[in-house]
């Protein structure tokens, strides 16, 4: 008999992807945009962007066409992530768009971009992500959770400095680079890429009174097999046409399935970033996103949630996970082989947990909350 995990397993959606960065050996050298720095040699290339719903969702003419390759590169060291972003341009049908020159203006409304999104901690809150657009004009935003949950920007575009929604990544570093042709010119192909250095005390400095079960909680950088969650974004066409390194993807009741999803403020749906040592190696063989799949449990409880809010609750979540699959939001295994329990919460919210049926005692589990807190570690006292 399979395990509840590997039930589940059958259950979840393709597991995000992954990425390896290894710890910068010496110097980087200038922050140019250059790409064929020596130093950028000891990093691999990611796979290539796709249409952000993924495979089979998208329709086949969403997909980048074959002159429209985005890839990236990342490095660390204590101070910084480094990200090398390549975007190209076939021509006819593409080409390098970009006006915006005002720090912190709206890139993604008019322009190419690159976008970064980062949650260090893999709990969906305070989350931070930039977009670069080829004039090297950034827009930071931190979120204290995804906006379908009521989440706020927080940035220097809706508020001034000393007001409580401003927040800039200060110790940021971009640079961008003309890589072939021009822009705004569709009669040859062109490319450019992107040198962006995120700092850590940015990142991990910024989640304000954030609870965090991560180890990263109580410092300022990431060590040698600590694994954040990320996606990058490519943008063309007014934000028409969105391409990511990850599918997004997200449990749809009413489909019964997990459905490519348009959005890329769905944070549990992002990719693996691994921080590994200046041999690219890390303490344990395995990549992917760690509690996978306990963290699909928790989203696929999350948005049956929403649902059952929605229609047959009549504005108030289900009491336990037998009324979401009487309801026929969620498969009936999450009852044969997991541990899925709901329990109330303050202003009529819930907490779900996931655990592996028969794990034993001090086993991960997950947590996620109804305004998408999600948390792993070892199981919560729960009613």
């Amino acid at each position: 008999m399979l395990s509840g995990l590997a039930v589940l397993a059958a259950h979840t959606p393709p597991e995000p992807r992954s990425y390896t960065a290894a710890r910068l050996r010496g110097a980087l050298g200038p922050l140019d945009g250059d790409l064929t720095k020596p130093a950028w040699a000891q990093a691999a290339w990611s796979s290539d962007f796709e249409d952000i719903r993924g495979t089979p969702d998208a329709p086949a003419d969403a997909q980048p066409p074959a002159g429209c390759r985005t890839r990236f590169k990342m490095l660390w060291d204590d101070n910084f992530l480094y990200v090398g972003a390549l975007l190209e341009y076939d021509g006819p049908l593409y080409q390098i768009e970009a006006s915006f020159t005002e720090r912190n203006a709206p890139i993604y409304q008019r322009d190419s971009d690159i976008e970064v999104f980062v949650d260090a901690d893999a709990t969906c809150h305070w989350y931070e992500e930039l977009e670069l657009n080829a004039l090297n004009t950034p827009w930071n935003l931190l979120l204290d959770r995804p906006y379908m949950d009521g989440g706020s920007e927080h940035s220097g575009r809706v508020a001034a400095p000393g007001e409580p929604l401003y927040w800039d990544a200060r110790a940021q570093r971009t640079a961008v680079k003309l890589v072939r042709g021009r822009a705004a010119d569709a009669r040859a192909p062109a490319a450019w890429s992107a040198e962006i250095a995120l700092a850590h005390n940015d990142t991990l400095g910024a989640r304000g009174a954030q609870p965090s079960a991560m180890p990263s909680a109580a410092r300022l950088a990431p060590r040698v097999g600590d694994v954040w969650r990320i996606n990058l974004s490519r943008v063309e066409r007014r934000g028409a046409i969105n391409w990511v390194w990850s599918a997004q993807r997200a449990w749809a009741p009413a489909e019964a399935r997990w459905a490519g999803v348009v959005d890329m403020h769905r944070p549990e749906a992002w990719g693996a970033l691994h921080f590994a040592d200046e041999a690219g190696r890390l303490p344990e063989p395995r990549t992917g996103v760690p509690d996978w799949p306990l963290r699909a449990a928790g989203a696929m409880l999350y948005y049956a949630q929403r649902a059952f809010r929605d229609g047959p609750g009549g504005g108030r979540y289900a009491h336990s996970v037998e009324e979401l699959v009487a309801a026929r939001l969620v498969p009936v295994h999450l009852l044969r082989e997991l541990d899925a329990r709901l329990s109330p919460a303050p202003v009529g919210g819930y907490v779900a947990r996931v655990c592996a049926r028969g794990a034993p005692a001090g086993a991960r589990c997950l947590t996620v909350r109804d305004d998408r807190l999600m948390q792993a570690g070892a199981p919560p006292e729960m009613a």
